[in-house]
């Protein structure tokens, strides 16, 4: 008898064990989900077009399962008041796809903006700048461009080397930056790196106008980075670094992730989601 219960508790104490052991990793894996997203990896590219025919023939194949992107749409020139609140830019991004589910951009008031003229702002916004659902913001709209500082001899300054974080910091990569470089959302503000020898212009501007749609109150990882914080508007367009966040089918390890979804996107930057 005691044989038998001494059994009985090791049993139902490996069980227990084993129980917890597979709800914690459950409950560890929803809440990454809801915080960063399902993505499985991202890929980025300065090509679009050959990015979305990647995209397109990943999930026409079924290598692919979901899919959302995120796509640079310009800067948006802040005031100084402005930006000592909400960064260096306001740094639009188009988007298509279920970016609620794969990136966690989702809004805590009001709607995702559906059209090139609609914005999902950060909740800052509204806190510190009084906007609210249905208000309309206006500013100059165009893309950074890196310049060598007048009075610098531009002769003796061929180029410096900036750190540039994969979205979710898994991976970081150098990137040369000389005079005329145009700068993308994964650059930091040249005001505030390098040995000052470099400052950025804002060239080909227009003055655009967003009705808000909405705002979200946290920041995830495609929410903010070095430029400033990010106005989220509908659609994509012809040119802009894009990024695709996949979801794969079928997969069991790191390893089989990293190599599908490479093989998808031959030409892009991959990187993985790695908590």
């Amino acid at each position: 008898l005691v044989t038998v219960a001494g059994v009985a508790l090791a049993a139902a104490l490996l069980t227990a064990v084993l129980t917890t052991y597979t709800s914690l990793q459950s409950m560890l894996y929803e809440a990454e989900g809801h915080l960063s997203g399902t993505w499985m990896a991202e890929a980025s590219s300065d090509d679009p077009a050959q990015l979305d025919a990647e995209l397109a023939e990943g999930l026409a194949s079924g290598e692919l399962a979901e899919a959302a992107v995120l796509q640079d749409r310009g800067f948006g020139q802040l005031t100084e008041k402005q930006r000592d609140i909400h960064g260096s830019y306001l740094v639009l991004k188009g988007f298509t796809g279920d970016v609620g589910k794969l990136c966690a951009v989702r809004p805590s008031e009001g709607r995702l903006p559906e059209a090139p003229d609609e914005i999902l702002l950060s909740g800052t916004w509204h806190d510190t700048g009084g906007l609210e659902v249905g208000d309309t913001i206006t500013l100059p709209v165009g893309e950074r461009i890196a310049r060598v500082k007048p009075g610098r001899d531009a002769a003796s300054i061929e180029s410096f080397s900036v750190s540039v974080s994969s979205s979710d910091f898994s991976s970081v990569d150098e990137t040369v930056i000389v005079d005329g470089t145009k700068l993308d959302s994964s650059h930091g503000y040249l005001g505030d790196m390098g040995d000052g020898s470099f400052e950025e212009e804002l060239v080909n501007v227009e003055e655009r106008t967003f009705t808000v749609t909405g705002f979200y109150d946290r920041s995830t990882y495609v929410s903010s980075n070095g430029a400033g914080m990010t106005g989220f508007v509908g659609g994509l367009a012809g040119d802009g670094v894009a990024s695709a966040y996949v979801t794969l089918p079928d997969v069991d390890s790191t390893k089989e992730v990293e190599e599908r979804a490479k093989a998808v996107f031959p030409e892009a930057d991959v990187s993985l989601h790695l908590a």
